[in-house]
């Protein structure tokens, strides 16, 4: 456990950098070797540097352009791609301006120009197939530059980062995740050129295969991590050694944020935002509910960050007394808490994506602790509120946001590996315990064969306090209330309210009886209901303060189904891992009536999200697509809306084969044209095995 927990290098790293750079190194090598050598000759690069490698131009430019035209040289030798490049075009670009330009002037705006115009000349005349790659690298070696212009000199770091920042603008509009990359190597030359603490965390999303809105019922849930995650780096400094330092007057917290829809900032100062001595939840909370509306998102970083300094300076033990101070002294004058986050996970798809933030930034935190021995690694006390991160993290969607989720998303962003499900038992009574000994947890491998595919149906879905879920929920707790009274008036005990529904009655005694009652218990509880009738007959439905019973005569709340819903997709997901568990164990058996049967059961999940109203007329049309592209089911084995429904993404079961790629590819086409959308629908994948941290 404390070895995922403790490495946050494996978290946000990117795995897809020594693939792609064994893959075509050889050619891109020989390519810009010519390059190179071309411009070399046009340029006289010989008497450039004859000219301009002196120590004014070290002096005037900063060791930044030193390393730079020297790189090639010095690093050819390690055949690392990435530094070849840079070496390479900023060589080039460097020299072709520095014949021209007195380096006392030298700008970041005129790096661009010179290293753009190479760009382009070589991009006029590569094959097609390489154009995006080359811009992609452009910026990742930009974004290199950056980070070596900031050790100092007369190089502005400012200057430089708004010329490469400028330069993203039409880089982005060519390759999909070169702005977030990009980005993120820019916050990092900001961090790095000034003295700070710094923490990193990533977290993978997830895609719901089973259990879905059923684990605030205590359900059992199946998840699978996807490919797409989110990055977070934490940076804490003193302002009062900035430049500007002077206009700022107190603590400050600041969140920037790049996605795929553009980049975010909140800016505020730390003490309006948190609580500087018990960082209670409800003072954030209202920081955000009191500012403006577009302002909000950054709630689920603060609430984050909040909720796990509560914690850690409420606990009381004396191995926790040091790092209570140390958080305490945040709130200290000239001091600034910064986040910079970087995701490619998309919003309102049900993939988690405010789940991955949530993780993401806690594990940051703790990161920056471990990193700069603010805590002790070994720390047992410590440890133990590493393994309740997933609940802080919970209780920060929940107290501060103000969703009324369950806390599957977390555990499954927190705990999730590539190529296995997390079979997650989200009974809380088993996972709040800081000392427990057990994790209600196990990790289930997708069977050989098998892939797991998510549609995007176009439609973003909602969690807030006001959404069909939320109204789903406060319904599944009524329905809970009135039947725990039937159980207690009938078995004469008393039932806690803690006690999930899930955990108090299974199915079979749900559809046909059990002590208590020789007939189905169903039939004790009403289909629907007022708000304001079970609030005269009950007082609360014990959901408070995450969803409340509206009083109003005109709205009518589901009990039975959303409890029937509730009760069996935990038998659904119970066979759906109980299948998966006999094929790892007789992988030689009929594994094509297996993956069937597996359809069979997220077919039937996605038909009862619909008994709910939970689900969309876009995600009915992907999965009647799913069965109409095949029929016969010998590729596509089944297909359900995925988490809080009402939209998001489809997720489908699949074999992991051509014909099934294909399949995939025709229903994305048949969608689009059923639709009149222009593009076909995204696809998320589920993150490989062979990709694990």
């Amino acid at each position: 456990m404390t070895s995922e927990m403790f490495s946050p290098r494996g978290d946000y790293t990117d795995e897809a950098t020594s693939s792609t750079t064994s893959r075509h190194l050889e050619h891109v090598e020989r390519a810009f070797h010519r390059m190179v050598e071309s411009s070399r000759r046009r340029l006289n690069i010989r008497a450039l540097r004859a000219k301009r490698e002196t120590k004014d131009v070290l002096k005037h430019s900063g060791t930044a352009l030193a390393k730079a035209t020297s790189a090639m040289h010095n690093l050819v030798q390690t055949r690392a791609f990435q530094y070849f490049y840079m070496a390479c075009i900023f060589d080039v670009a460097l020299m072709s301006f520095l014949a021209t330009v007195k380096p006392s002037e030298f700008r970041g705006e005129d790096f661009i120009t010179a290293a753009r115009r190479l760009r382009n000349e070589y991009s006029s005349t590569a094959k097609t197939r390489h154009v995006r790659y080359v811009n992609d690298t452009f910026v990742k070696y930009a974004r290199e530059f950056a980070r070596e212009a900031t050790s100092g000199g007369a190089v502005r770091v400012d200057d430089v980062i708004a010329a490469v920042e400028l330069e993203l603008g039409d880089v982005n509009a060519v390759s999909d995740g070169t702005f977030i990359d990009a980005r993120w190597g820019i916050e990092n030359a900001r961090a790095n050129a000034r003295e700070c603490l710094c923490g990193y965390g990533r977290a993978r999303a997830r895609i719901d295969v089973m259990g879905g809105v059923a684990d605030y019922s205590g359900a059992t849930v199946a998840q699978l991590s996807a490919a797409n995650s989110t990055r977070v780096m934490i940076t804490v400094r003193d302002d009062r050694d900035e430049e500007q330092s002077s206009r700022l007057h107190s603590s400050s917290f600041r969140v920037v944020s790049t996605s795929e829809s553009g980049v975010d900032v909140f800016e505020g100062a730390f003490e309006k935002v948190f609580h500087v001595k018990t960082f209670e939840a409800a003072k954030t909370r209202a920081a955000f509910e009191q500012g403006a509306s577009h302002d909000r998102w950054a709630a689920y970083v603060a609430g984050t960050i909040s909720e796990l300094f509560r914690a850690i300076v409420s606990d009381d033990d004396a191995a926790m007394v040091a790092l209570g101070r140390w958080i305490r002294e945040l709130g200290a004058r000239g001091r600034a808490l910064d986040v910079f986050v970087s995701s490619d996970v998309p919003r309102g798809k049900g993939v988690a994506s405010s789940a991955a933030l949530e993780v993401a930034t806690a594990r940051a935190m703790v990161d920056l602790m471990l990193r700069n021995s603010i805590v002790a690694r070994d720390n047992a006390r410590f440890i133990a509120h590493c393994a309740m991160l997933p609940l802080y993290c919970h209780s920060a969607e929940n107290n501060v946001v103000g969703a009324p989720c369950g806390f599957m998303d977390q555990y499954a962003c927190f705990w999730g590996q590539p190529g296995r499900f997390l079979a997650l038992n989200c009974d809380l009574a088993k996972t709040s315990a800081l000392d427990r000994a057990v994790e209600p947890f196990r990790h289930v491998t997708l069977p050989h064969g098998l892939r797991i595919y998510a549609i995007d149906s176009g439609v973003r879905h909602s969690n807030s306090g006001g959404s069909d879920y939320a109204h789903v929920r406060c319904g599944t707790f009524m329905g809970r209330k009135m039947l725990f009274n039937e159980i207690e008036a009938r078995l004469v005990e008393d039932l806690a309210c803690e006690l999930s529904l899930c955990g108090t009655i299974d199915v079979d005694g749900w559809d046909n009886g059990s002590p208590g009652s020789p007939e189905s218990w169903s039939r004790h509880i009403d289909e629907e209901m007022t708000g304001e009738l079970f609030l005269a007959r009950f007082i609360r439905h014990d959901d408070e303060p995450y969803t409340e019973v509206r009083r109003s005569p005109d709205v009518k709340y589901a009990l039975r189904s959303t409890v029937h819903h509730a009760l069996h997709e935990n038998a659904r997901v119970k066979a759906f891992l109980n299948i998966i568990d006999s094929w790892l164990v007789d992988e030689n058996g009929d594994a094509l009536h297996r993956a069937r049967a597996l359809g069979d059961l997220m077919f039937a999940s996605h038909e009862s999200y619909n008994s709910i109203k939970l689900g969309s007329t876009e995600t009915d049309a992907i999965v009647a697509i799913v069965h109409d592209v095949d029929p016969q089911r010998n590729h596509l084995f089944g297909a359900k809306i995925t988490g809080d429904g009402c939209g998001g993404a489809v997720c489908v079961l699949a074999s992991d084969t051509p014909e099934a790629q294909a399949a995939i590819e025709r229903v994305r086409e048949l969608f689009a044209t059923k639709t009149g959308i222009t593009d076909k629908p995204r696809v998320l994948h589920a993150a490989k095995a062979t990709l694990a941290r």
